[in-house]
């Protein structure tokens, strides 16, 4: 299964490869309303998240600054077993103008057989859905400086609930 979203950005191609491939990749938890704590470094190559349905390990399987091209395989504490492969990619391009840049995201999920008949509408459904806030909220972070206001709300209510620790 493989599901692209593209998306065009108010900011140089170099500042946004900066949060998303750059110095700022570990920190995507100030961004993203679907993960509450991250760390991690494309110099380790390894992006450790915790997430409301656990923690993510990500893996850096291709890192190319002066092309602005990034993919990561990511594997889960909570992953149902049936998925196989999941690795999402992300491509920035100049965009319209000198001050804007073209993302592009590719998320490539691979299930074990016959699961890929039986959830793939259902899976792909969800990945949409996480593909589309993802890039709204990169977005508006990117743009702003300032997290989403569903990444404010998801923050808020971390706060009030204790966090499940990540398991390693």
């Amino acid at each position: 299964m493989k599901i692209n979203k593209d998306l065009e950005i108010a900011a140089r191609p170099e500042e946004v490869w900066e949060v998303i491939g750059g110095t700022h990749f570990g920190n995507v938890a100030l961004w993203s309303s679907d993960v509450l704590a991250s760390q991690g470094s494309v110099e380790s190559g390894r992006r450790e998240c915790e997430t409301s349905i656990g923690g993510l390990r990500e893996t850096v399987t291709r890192h190319n600054s002066e092309r602005r091209q990034l993919s990561y395989r990511v594997v889960g504490d909570k992953m149902p077993f049936f998925v196989k492969h999941l690795e999402n990619n992300w491509d920035i391009d100049p965009g319209s103008s000198p001050n804007h840049a073209r993302v592009r995201m590719r998320l490539e999920a691979k299930l074990l057989f016959p699961f890929n008949l039986l959830m793939a509408p259902m899976m792909g459904f969800q990945f949409r859905s996480i593909l589309k806030r993802t890039l709204e909220e990169f977005k508006h972070f990117v743009e702003t400086g300032e997290p989403h206001p569903r990444k404010e709300e998801a923050s808020a209510r971390a706060k009030q609930e204790p966090l499940a620790t990540v398991a390693r």
